[in-house]
């Protein structure tokens, strides 16, 4: 179960005012929210995750996520160096 899973907003932060990776496209990603739900979701060890919505349109766009292909190991990888560099 993942709680909270951009970090309380800390993902968001991390990214501000920057496009989506053009590598991301082929995984028909819009905003940053599916981009990272899709790489959490798909996880063999997540069963579920818990992620609030402040605004109607913030749950329509999280829930974009999960009508678009998962991502694969390779795209797995470069999305995790992506995250890891926004946070270090």
């Amino acid at each position: 179960m993942i709680d909270h899973p951009f970090g309380i907003g800390g993902l968001f932060t991390c990214a501000p005012g920057q496009a989506l990776p053009p590598w991301s496209a082929n995984l028909d990603r819009k905003s940053w929210a599916q981009f990272f739900l899709n790489y959490i979701v798909p996880h063999p060890a997540v069963t579920y995750t818990i992620s609030a919505a402040s605004k109607p349109k913030h749950l329509v766009d999280k829930m974009g996520a999960g009508f678009r292909r998962s991502p694969n190991e390779a795209t797995r990888k470069r999305r995790r160096v992506l995250v890891d560099s926004f946070l270090n």
